[in-house]
C-alpha cells in the first residue's frame, strides 16, 4: 500500500477505535432502565411514495439454448481450424514460405509465441461473436466472425497442404 493508503487506514481505523470505546463506556447495563433516554433521531412512520411511477427498463432478450449450443460449436470449429493451419505452417517450418499478408508477420515468430498469438486471435473472434450475439442490432449476424475464421484457416491449411513448399 502507498503512503496516502496506509495513513487513511491509520486514521479511520483510530476514529472506529475511539467510537466503538465511547459507545461501550455509555452503555447501561442489562435491565437497568434509564428514565432520561430520549432518541435524538426521529424516523418518519410513513412511507415516502414517489410522484410519478418509476421507469420501466427494456429487458434483454434471453439467450436461448439452442444459440448457445451453436456458438459452442463454432467456437470449438474456430479453435480447431486455427490449430489445424498453425499445425501444418509449423510442420513446414524451415522451408515454409507464407502467403498470406495477415499472417505473414507471425509466421517467424518462435513455436509457442506462434501459437499463442494465434490462439488469441480465435480467442478474439470467438469474443467477437459473443458480444454480437448479445447486441441489439447485430444479433441477427454473431455467427458471421466465427465462420469466416473457420472458412479462412480451413482454406490456409488446404492451401499449405496443396503447396508443400521445399518437401
Amino acid at each position: 500500500m502507498c503512503s496516502s493508503h496506509r495513513l487513511a487506514f491509520v486514521v479511520l481505523s483510530t476514529l472506529l477505535f475511539v467510537a466503538l470505546s465511547t459507545t461501550a463506556q455509555a452503555q447501561e447495563p442489562i435491565g437497568a432502565v434509564n428514565a432520561n433516554f430520549t432518541p435524538g433521531i426521529r424516523l418518519p412512520t410513513t412511507t415516502i411514495q414517489p410522484s410519478e411511477p418509476l421507469p420501466q427498463w427494456k429487458m434483454k432478450q434471453p439467450v436461448e439454448n439452442r444459440s448457445v449450443r451453436r456458438f459452442f460449436l463454432l467456437s470449438g470449429g474456430v479453435y480447431a481450424a486455427a490449430v489445424m493451419d498453425m499445425q501444418e505452417s509449423a510442420s513446414l517450418r524451415p522451408h515454409f514460405r507464407e502467403d498470406d499478408p495477415l499472417a505473414k508477420p507471425f509466421a517467424n515468430l518462435p513455436l509457442p509465441a506462434y501459437y499463442a498469438t494465434g490462439l488469441a486471435f480465435a480467442t478474439g473472434l470467438n469474443w467477437l461473436g459473443w458480444r454480437m450475439a448479445h447486441s441489439e442490432k447485430l444479433q441477427r449476424v454473431w455467427w458471421l466472425p466465427q465462420v469466416c475464421s473457420i472458412t479462412g484457416n480451413l482454406i490456409g491449411y488446404w492451401h499449405t497442404k496443396t503447396h508443400e513448399y521445399g518437401r
